[in-house]
């Protein structure tokens, strides 16, 4: 046994790989599928976006991020709503994230999501909070 901060890819591989297989002889399904949704300049380069992957019919919402001049110009709806079609797309039944308290609960709140459980002093003195919302 060996505990390291080592961020060795082949070392994911290996554990994704097993976890995929474990997975797909109980279910049917591997691990995951990348579903991403890019917001890109207008010199075409990736300036933010979202981040997830959907299995067993749920989309996870890893990453969002919008640069600040992107805020509150309905950018961030946009792209949950793209998501949201490429999972229903996907045969997706659902949509679940977090979200830290300092960041953007009320937003998901207002794009239907609800609360399914909060994760105290995460940061300290912070909640995370996680959501989910039926397609």
């Amino acid at each position: 046994m060996e505990v390291t901060s080592a961020a060795d890819p082949d070392v994911l591989d290996t554990i994704l790989g097993g976890l995929g297989r474990f997975n797909q002889e109980r279910t049917g399904e591997t691990l995951a599928t990348p579903l991403n949704v890019l917001l890109r300049d207008d010199k075409d380069e990736v300036v933010g976006g979202l981040w997830g992957h959907s299995y067993f019919r749920w989309l996870c919402i890893e990453y969002l991020f919008l640069p600040q001049e992107w805020r509150r110009s309905g950018t961030g709806r946009q792209l949950i709503e793209a998501a949201e079609r490429a999972a229903i797309y996907r045969g997706c039944i659902g949509v679940w994230l977090n979200t830290f308290g300092f960041q953007a609960p009320g937003f998901y709140e207002r794009l239907g999501y609800e609360l399914f459980g909060k994760l105290t002093d995460c940061p300290p003195g912070q909640h995370r909070h996680f959501y989910f919302k039926h397609l």
